[in-house]
């Protein structure tokens, strides 16, 4: 949301501090908040996989959700036996959603991992 916040007030020019970040509800906060109905109303603690921005990523941990993610992976490719030799132990405790949203480095190593 402060993404959002600081967008607006640069399209819009308005003053700094007009717009504040609990005004903006985007699509990120609106996710977070649906997931958090569905499933961390029913359990505490919940993991997420996500392909997307740093700002999606950041509002659903502030929601207390885990984030998963491969963001920070340089490699935009995965062979079949990179994907059979992945290790996929940091996600045995499960994933209990797989979010998508807009992501300009979407490759097919995220969309693998993301189907597994």
């Amino acid at each position: 949301r402060a993404q959002l916040r600081d967008k607006l007030t640069a399209i819009l020019d308005m003053p700094e501090g007009v717009l504040q970040e609990r005004m903006m509800v985007g699509s990120a906060f609106s996710t977070a908040q649906y997931l958090k109905q569905i499933i961390l109303d029913k359990k505490k603690e919940s993991r997420v996989f996500v392909i997307g921005s740093e700002g999606l990523c950041q509002e659903l941990r502030q929601t207390g959700f885990e984030v998963m993610d491969e963001n920070d992976c340089d490699q935009s490719s995965m062979s079949r036996a990179e994907l059979a030799n992945h290790d996929f132990s940091k996600y045995h405790d499960g994933i209990d959603a797989v979010v998508v949203g807009h992501d300009t480095d979407l490759n097919y190593r995220k969309l693998s991992i993301a189907y597994v």
